[in-house]
């Protein structure tokens, strides 16, 4: 799926290996310095703060029904716990 507003991918946090995937991939393009960076910023959607970043809010974002927007509100939070646990 592509995101309405910039066309990027969206992906699919509710499988756990989409998560490990994101993570992976972050950590493996930045491991050199080269990049320094993920593209994680505004991962909390519109303002960018995880108080709005609520399954509602995702729902609505995205086009999802409530049940799918749990699913990938856990698994992208997830996903960013487990990118940062592997930064330290």
């Amino acid at each position: 799926a592509l995101q309405p507003w910039s066309n990027c991918h969206i992906y699919d946090y509710s499988k756990k290996f989409v998560q490990d995937y994101w993570k992976d991939l972050c950590l493996n393009m930045t491991k050199t310095g080269v990049i320094d960076g993920c593209g994680a910023d505004f991962s909390a959607l519109g303002e960018n703060e995880w108080s709005v970043h609520t399954t509602e809010t995702i729902a609505e974002h995205y086009g999802l029904d409530m049940e799918t927007a749990e699913l990938w509100n856990r698994g992208h939070r997830q996903m960013m716990i487990d990118t940062t646990n592997s930064l330290e």
